[in-house]
C-alpha cells in the first residue's frame, strides 16, 4: 500500500497495531468464554485454574502497556554516531511534527485503552463469579451424578433380582403348564370314557324305558282284562238276576193283565235273547225297552237326555234307542270323547259341558286314565285313587257349566221320555236342581253305588232313593249298579 506522506504511514501503522491489539483482546475474550463453557461442560477444576492464570497475565500486560508510546532506538556502533546526531535532530523534528499531528489520535487511543482495561477487569470479576458458581454447580452435578450412579446400581441390582425371580416363576410356570397339560390329557381321556359310559347308560335307559313301556302296556292290558273279567262276572250275575227280575215282572204284568196290550216278549227265551243284545253295563237298556214296550211306546219315539254319555256305544244306556231311530241330547264334559260321539251319534245334540246347579261358570274337570271315572269332584278323584292306586290324573281341563233345567228348556219341547244320569259327582245336588213340577220324564236311570274295583254289594245310595220318592218317583228295578225309577203319576193306572 502507498502513502502520500510519512505521517499517513505512521498513523496507519499505529492504528493497525491498536486494531490488532483489540482483535487479539477480543479473540482472547472469546477464547476465554469458550474455555469457560468447556470447563462448565467438562467439569474439570484443574483446567479452570490454568485459564484464570492466563487471564491474569494478559490483564497485567494490558495494564503495563495502556500508556506506552513508540520508541525508536538506533544501534550504538561508532560509525553511526554522526548519523545518529543528524537522525536525532531529524527525529526530534519529525516527532514534534508527529506529536502535533497525532496528539488527538493518541489521546483517543489512550481513552480507548483506559476503557478496555476496566472492562476487562469487570469481565474478570464476572468470570471469577461464574467460575465460583460453576464450581458449586459442578459439586451439585457431581452429587447428582453420584445419586444417579447409586440409583443405577440399585436399579441394576433390583432388575437382576427381579429377572432372577422372573426366571424362577417362568420355570415354575413351565412346570405347572406341563402338569396342566397332563391333567388336560387325563381329563380328555376321562371325558371320552364318560361319553362312552354315558352312551352305554343311554342305551340301557332306552332299553329300560322300552321295558317300562312294555310293562305298563302289559299292566294296562292285564288291568283291562281284569276289569273285563269283573264286568263279565257282574254281567253274568246281574243278567241272571235281571232275567229273574224280568220273569217276575212279566209274571206280575201277566197277572195284572198289562201284557194283554201289545207285548212283544212272550217267552222266557225271547227275554234272554233280548238281554244278550244289550250294550248297557248291566242290561239297563233291555229293562227300559221292556218298560216302553209295556207302555205301548215305540223305541223310535223315545226322547232321551243322557247326562254323562261317555262312549257312543259301549256301556251306553241310550244307544239302543238311537239305533232304533230315537234322538236326544248327549252331555259329556270330557273333550277327548266328543269326536267319538259326533262320529257315531251325529244326529243327537252333543254338548261338551259340565252339569252343575249354576250355568256359565268354568270348572276344572279331572280326566282319569280309568274309563268312566272322570269328574269335576276332586275329592271323589282322590278317593278313587286311594281305593285303586293304578288310577291317575291324565290331565285337567277347564269346562263351562250348564244346568239341567237350561238344557231341558233349550232342547226339548216337553220333558224327555228318559233321563240317564251317570255324572261321577254329586248326583243328589243335580237332582235337587231340577224343576220336577215342569220336567217329569217317564223313566230315570241313575248310578246308585260308589266306585269300587270289585263287585259292590249292599252299598246302595239311600239319599237318592229317598229324594226321588219325595218327588213322586218309584224304583222299578236295580241292576246292581243303576236303579231305574218310574214316574208314579204316569203309571198310576198299573199301581194298586
Amino acid at each position: 500500500m502507498s502513502f502520500s506522506s510519512i505521517e499517513e504511514e505512521v498513523i496507519y501503522n499505529k492504528l493497525v497495531k491498536n486494531d490488532n491489539n483489540r482483535i487479539n483482546e477480543s479473540s482472547d475474550t472469546a477464547a476465554v468464554s469458550v474455555q469457560i463453557k468447556d470447563i462448565y461442560l467438562s467439569d474439570e477444576k484443574s483446567k479452570s485454574n490454568d485459564y484464570l492464570a492466563e487471564i491474569s497475565q494478559r490483564i497485567e500486560t494490558m495494564e503495563n502497556n495502556k500508556n506506552s508510546y513508540p520508541e525508536y532506538r538506533m544501534p550504538e556502533q561508532p560509525f553511526y554516531r554522526p548519523i545518529k546526531k543528524i537522525r536525532y535532530v531529524a527525529k526530534k523534528i519529525i516527532r514534534k511534527s508527529l506529536n502535533w499531528a497525532l496528539e488527538s489520535a493518541y489521546e483517543r487511543q489512550v481513552q480507548f485503552n483506559s476503557a478496555v482495561v476496566p472492562s476487562i477487569g469487570r469481565l474478570t470479576e464476572l468470570q471469577a463469579n461464574a467460575l465460583s458458581q460453576l464450581g458449586t454447580s459442578s459439586e451439585h452435578i457431581n452429587r447428582i451424578n453420584e445419586q444417579i450412579v447409586s440409583v443405577r446400581t440399585q436399579s441394576a441390582e433390583r432388575i437382576a433380582k427381579f429377572e432372577t425371580q422372573v426366571d424362577e416363576v417362568r420355570k415354575e410356570t413351565e412346570q405347572f403348564t406341563g402338569q396342566i397339560n397332563q391333567v388336560e390329557v387325563q381329563i380328555e381321556a376321562a371325558r371320552k370314557e364318560t361319553e362312552q359310559f354315558t352312551g352305554q347308560i343311554n342305551q340301557v335307559e332306552v332299553q329300560i324305558e322300552a321295558a317300562r313301556k312294555e310293562t305298563e302296556q302289559f299292566k294296562e292290558r292285564l288291568e283291562t282284562q281284569e276289569r273285563k273279567l269283573q264286568i263279565l262276572e257282574q254281567w253274568f250275575a246281574q243278567s241272571a238276576k235281571m232275567i229273574q227280575t224280568v220273569n217276575e215282572s212279566v209274571k206280575t204284568m201277566e197277572e195284572q193283565g198289562i201284557l194283554k196290550q201289545t207285548s212283544k216278549i212272550k217267552t222266557e227265551d225271547e227275554a234272554f235273547n233280548l238281554a244278550k243284545r244289550t250294550l248297557s253295563q248291566s242290561g239297563e237298556d233291555v229293562i227300559l225297552a221292556y218298560i216302553l214296550n209295556a207302555r205301548g211306546i215305540a223305541a223310535k219315539d223315545c226322547t232321551y237326555l243322557d247326562l254323562g254319555a261317555n262312549h257312543a256305544k259301549q256301556y251306553s244306556n241310550t244307544y239302543y234307542f238311537y239305533d232304533k231311530g230315537a234322538r236326544g241330547v248327549l252331555v259329556e264334559a270330557n273333550p277327548s270323547l266328543i269326536p267319538e260321539l259326533k262320529l257315531y251319534r251325529n244326529e243327537d245334540v252333543i254338548l261338551n259341558c259340565c252339569i252343575s246347579d249354576t250355568s256359565g261358570k268354568s270348572v276344572e274337570f279331572y280326566i282319569l286314565n280309568g274309563d268312566g271315572l272322570s269328574t269335576p269332584d276332586k275329592k271323589r278323584v282322590e278317593e278313587a285313587i286311594l281305593i285303586n292306586p293304578s288310577l291317575k290324573i291324565d290331565r285337567v281341563v277347564s269346562v263351562k257349566t250348564m244346568t239341567v233345567n237350561e238344557i231341558l228348556d233349550t232342547y226339548f219341547d216337553k220333558a224327555p221320555v228318559f233321563i240317564n244320569i251317570d255324572l261321577e259327582g254329586d248326583d243328589i245336588a243335580i237332582l235337587r236342581s231340577i224343576d220336577w213340577e215342569i220336567h217329569r220324564p217317564l223313566m230315570i236311570s241313575i248310578e246308585m253305588i260308589p266306585y269300587r274295583p270289585r263287585l259292590v254289594v249292599g252299598e246302595k245310595d239311600d239319599k237318592i232313593m229317598e229324594f226321588l220318592k219325595s218327588v213322586d218317583y218309584v224304583e222299578y228295578a236295580f241292576t246292581g249298579i243303576n236303579s231305574i225309577f218310574l214316574d208314579r203319576r204316569q203309571i198310576k193306572d198299573v199301581l194298586s
